[in-house]
């Protein structure tokens, strides 16, 4: 293959490897340590100048969604400067109205806990969202379930471990977290 070729190949092959990967930098920082299942991130709204950090956990396992297919589920915890706090857990599957889910933390009992849905049927959102991360503070990890549109009850895990880097920086960044 000649160089002018070789060059027109690897031209677009670069370009796209390069604008496909992010830099990470202030705006957009992963966790080291996990880059595969923890990520973070802020984004500032150029419209408002509203700043959103967002922190999101990836399940250990997957789960089908509602064509079949697995995925993992998300731990998600979402706040602005304005002080607002979302915790929510996501799941690939429709969910109905089902309002209900379990919770494990570590080795200890299951509980039944009522949860808002999302309009879209797919995520539930903590009630007391400060309440919920002094939980995931005091754990190791965390087993959540829930009962998907005409199936069986399904249950995934999250490894709860080296979150304190993540918070940190939420905090740092402007995040008001009562923890």
């Amino acid at each position: 293959m000649s160089n002018k070729k070789m060059k027109r190949l690897l031209l677009p092959l670069l370009t796209a490897i390069t604008l496909t990967f992010p830099v990470v930098a202030n705006e957009n920082r992963t966790n080291y340590s996990n880059p595969s299942k923890q990520f973070y991130k802020v984004e500032t709204d150029p419209l408002t100048d509203l700043t959103e950090i967002q922190l999101m956990i990836l399940s250990e396992d997957k789960v089908d969604n509602s064509v079949g297919v697995p995925r993992f589920n998300t731990l998600f915890l979402r706040c602005n400067n304005n002080n607002k706090l979302s915790l929510f857990l996501g799941t690939p599957t429709y969910n109905g109205n089902e309002e209900w889910i379990f919770l494990r933390w570590d080795k200890e009992k299951t509980i039944k806990d009522l949860w808002n849905k999302s309009s879209n049927g797919q995520n539930y959102f903590a009630p007391k969202p400060n309440d919920f991360l002094k939980k995931i503070k005091e754990h190791e990890s965390l087993i959540f379930g829930w009962t998907p549109y005409q199936r069986k009850t399904v249950a995934t895990k999250f490894e709860l471990r080296n979150l304190d880097q993540l918070l940190g920086w939420a905090k740092k960044d402007g995040c008001k977290l009562d923890i």
